[in-house]
């Protein structure tokens, strides 16, 4: 009733606009702007561009059965940069790592690993997104349109954070104008590193430790449908398997080191379990305390593992990333 009596007043001259008039001018204001405008080009900035495949769907669904009606989606490549100054060094805050430590491990653990200096706060910019990266050289305009924003890059080099998929895309990018350096995201590996882990121990007695924990849903454990939820149980394992290893070591009154000479073969697989999951943690925990030689050294340390579980894309473009960090001196002291 409000909704008709609105347009009787607007027809009548009596309302002055409606709210159609408001989102028309929203989408105008948002047509005109130019994030480029926002970019900071002073010298000596330090850019660290990162690409992703976004998804949008609609809002609402079509009219009709909203169980048999799909909502329509739409696929981009979201650009944005990070630019830092560089001489602006500061000490790492703790205050800045992550708050939640199980049985003060973290705690215990972080006393032995040298912070990172961080430099002051960035400044990020959304830029104008680029087409869907379904095919190659969707990402590689995606990456041509930094070259446009920026009009130039440092030393004709920029520095490119992406996923695994969009990372095997630009394996074969070349621009004579800019080199550009590709860093695999450690977020999206320290997930796949948690699957690889699933696999290879699955038929180990995994699940049943998971299940003593109260998974109840064992199939979004495999599939990581929660990331944090599966790190934390993977976690939760690796603290029972160690403390199990320790009680039995110092029951046999042995080194660590001996347990491969020992003919207990199912204490072996859990052993190597302890290990793989040690490098796991480490490099989540390189990751809350930006420590990229940490990160680095259990990838490197891990790496065996994503062929072993046939996880072959990762597999490869880690030891692309790893031997691309050995060619560039430059990239890893700016990581």
């Amino acid at each position: 009733m409000i909704g008709i009596l609105h347009k009787i007043f607007h027809e009548v001259n009596i309302v002055l606009y409606i709210k159609d008039h408001e989102v028309h001018v929203q989408k105008r204001r948002m047509s005109a702007v130019d994030p480029r405008t926002r970019l900071d080009m002073r010298p000596n900035i330090l850019n660290i561009a990162v690409i992703d495949n976004i998804d949008t769907k609609d809002s609402t669904f079509q009219y009709g059965n909203i169980y048999d009606a799909v909502r329509s989606t739409a696929h981009a490549t979201l650009r944005m940069v990070f630019q830092f100054q560089r001489p602006d060094l500061v000490n790492l805050n703790n205050e800045l790592l992550e708050n939640q430590c199980l049985f003060d491990i973290d705690i215990s653990i972080k006393k032995y690993i040298k912070s990172a200096s961080f430099v002051s706060t960035p400044n990020v910019v959304i830029l104008q997104p680029g087409e869907a990266p379904s095919e190659n050289k969707h990402v590689h305009h995606a990456v041509d349109m930094f070259l446009e924003d920026f009009g130039y890059t440092e030393d004709g080099t920029l520095n490119v954070v992406c996923d695994e998929a969009i990372y095997r895309r630009m394996k074969d990018y070349k621009n004579n104008e800019q080199t550009v350096h590709c860093i695999l995201g450690q977020w999206r590996t320290n997930k796949a590193m948690c699957s690889a882990l699933i696999a290879a121990f699955s038929g180990y007695g995994l699940f049943g430790l998971a299940k003593q924990l109260g998974i109840r849903f064992l199939d979004k454990l495999v599939q990581i449908a929660d990331y944090r939820a599966t790190f934390k149980v993977l976690e939760l394992i690796w603290i029972a398997v160690g403390t199990a290893i320790h009680l039995y070591i110092d029951e046999k009154n042995i080194s660590i080191n001996d347990i491969s000479k020992e003919n207990n073969n199912l204490l072996k697989v859990w052993y190597n379990f302890y290990q793989w999951a040690g490098y796991l943690k480490l490099h989540k925990i390189g990751i809350h305390m930006a420590n990229f030689d940490l990160q680095a050294y259990s990838l490197m340390a891990f790496a065996p593992l994503f062929p072993r579980t046939r996880k072959y894309r990762y597999a490869e473009s880690v030891a692309q990333f790893l031997s691309d960090l050995q060619n560039n001196p430059q990239l890893l002291q700016d990581l």
